[in-house]
């Protein structure tokens, strides 16, 4: 596995990682309080957009036309490696979903 991500030339950015942290902050709090994903859905049907579409789009983290597997190939930076290396710690079977 080490062998593989070394072959990778590109890092994922500290800002990049945390914006990505606040996106997904914001977005389980939009989704998970009634009023707001009611206006939030309330919004997308006045742009007339595809909710699904839309929430896909953010989730993914990058734009549907470009190289799928380009964008897995990413060294993690020491933020990511550090919330990964908590929650495997702290991962038990009754946490499983």
């Amino acid at each position: 596995m080490e062998a593989r991500q070394e072959s990778y030339t590109e890092k994922l950015d500290n800002k990049e990682y945390v914006k990505k942290m606040r996106k997904m902050f914001v977005l389980k709090n939009l989704i998970h309080r009634k009023v707001s994903l009611g206006l939030f859905l309330k919004y997308m049907q006045f742009e007339s957009m595809d909710i699904e579409d839309y929430v896909v789009s953010l989730t993914r983290g990058f734009v549907a036309d470009q190289d799928f597997l380009l964008k897995f190939r990413v060294k993690p930076n020491a933020a990511l490696m550090k919330n990964l290396n908590y929650r495997m710690g702290k991962y038990s079977k009754e946490q499983h979903i």
